[in-house]
């Protein structure tokens, strides 16, 4: 056996540690030199090649020595960081039995997620509400339960850099709620600056595409439409009341029996983005399609195998199997090009038909003869989009 590791604290090797060869040393005790290195700090890598990070120092000739968390949940950063922070508690007139202590739970970012998300879940809707907890405690990882004055910039940005180059969509949410964590610790009075503008200006983003919402092109919408109808799915059921009505897939995904009166489909705040209600007047093949459903007699009209709403994932699949390249969303910018060209309509009905919250919207949804007027110009769209279909 190596006499360095026999005397680890006597005989420690120096030497620059990186992200590279933190998994390939051998056994002993690995100083943390270097240019970027912190004085004090090791990582110790036993005979059967366990690797655990410690910290330490000497205070009145008696040398202490700090556990900082196994190499596979403490990153090199998070250990430079937590060490420092170690000294200067040490500096400022703690003691070693002091900083050993327990942590208080209510400073530890997981704590602190189950605050934000209590806080915010009552104005949640849908799949949000149920992904919003689990999703972040799954991609933060090692990090879910430790103290928030820990995850600085530098270490969650080692932490999520992975996770923006793979999913960068989902980085964006993550970073939002690590955000919103940080703002709730700053309510209960923790006070830690939060990283999330240094993280969304310095994490290596891809350029967005300029079409975010990616739509057919208009005059191949009956084709599409007609290719989706012939599915005869609930996917396909669910996406063509969403084209004819220009309501959001979510809304429709979550459709209730209870929601359907005399041909219009009356959401409640709850399932509209502005959480303002609606009302979505059905065209004659909307209607066709919402009443068989709705005389199976689910919670839900389109019920996924769970009887529960399908997700949203089985619908945009559905849309690129026929329209590859383009979105679901995209259907309501064709809706807005065809009513805005084919019969001239105000922006001010067209953001009423498709529940956007303007000023000018509200306004045009409160008058008495919109519904009608709605109406019309859908079954305009639905006979722009089903010329060939045969009910």
């Amino acid at each position: 056996m190596p006499l360095r590791w026999v005397y680890p604290e006597v005989y420690p090797v120096y030497m620059a540690l990186t992200n590279r060869n933190l998994t390939t040393l051998p056994a002993g005790l690995h100083a943390d030199s270097g240019v970027h290195g912190v004085r004090g700090l090791y990582l110790k890598v036993s005979p059967a090649g366990s690797r655990s990070w410690i910290g330490r120092t000497k205070i009145e000739g008696k040398t202490h020595k700090f556990g900082l968390g196994p190499l596979r949940e403490t990153p090199l950063p998070l250990a430079r960081d937590r060490w420092v922070r170690i000294r200067q508690r040490l500096f400022d007139g703690e003691t070693p039995a002091q900083i050993r202590g327990k942590s208080d739970e209510t400073h530890l970012f997981s704590y602190l997620a189950h605050a934000a998300y209590a806080a915010r879940s009552a104005r949640m809707k849908g799949s949000k509400k149920d992904q919003w907890l689990t999703s972040l405690e799954s991609h933060m990882g090692a990090l879910w339960h430790r103290p928030i004055s820990e995850l600085t910039t530098p270490v969650l940005m080692d932490h999520l850099a992975p996770l923006v180059r793979t999913k960068t969509e989902t980085a964006r949410k993550v970073v939002g709620r690590i955000s919103i964590v940080f703002k709730q610790a700053d309510a209960l009075g923790i006070t830690v600056p939060n990283p999330a503008p240094a993280l969304r200006s310095a994490l290596p983003w891809p350029k967005r595409s300029k079409d975010h919402h990616a739509a057919v092109d208009r005059a191949d919408a009956p084709r599409v439409f007609q290719d989706i109808l012939a599915k005869n799915t609930t996917a396909s059921a669910i996406l063509a009341v969403t084209i004819l009505t220009g309501a959001r897939a979510g809304t429709i995904r979550q459709l209730r029996p209870e929601w359907i009166k005399d041909g219009v489909i009356i959401a409640p705040p709850e399932a509209m983005k502005s959480d303002v209600a609606h009302h979505y007047p059905l065209t004659p093949v909307a209607r066709a399609i919402v009443d068989h459903w709705a005389s199976m007699g689910g919670d839900v009209v389109f019920p996924s195998r769970s009887g529960g709403p399908l997700s949203d994932m089985a619908i945009l699949k559905l849309q690129k199997s026929i329209a590859p390249d383009t979105t679901v969303h995209g259907w309501r910018s064709v809706l807005t090009d065809y009513l805005r060209d084919e019969h001239h309509v105000g922006e001010d009905i067209i953001d009423a038909t498709l529940a956007h919250s303007s000023r000018a919207a509200r306004a045009a949804y409160a008058r008495s003869t919109l519904s009608e007027r709605r109406l019309l110009l859908l079954c305009k769209w639905e006979e722009f989009l089903q010329s060939t279909i045969n009910l």
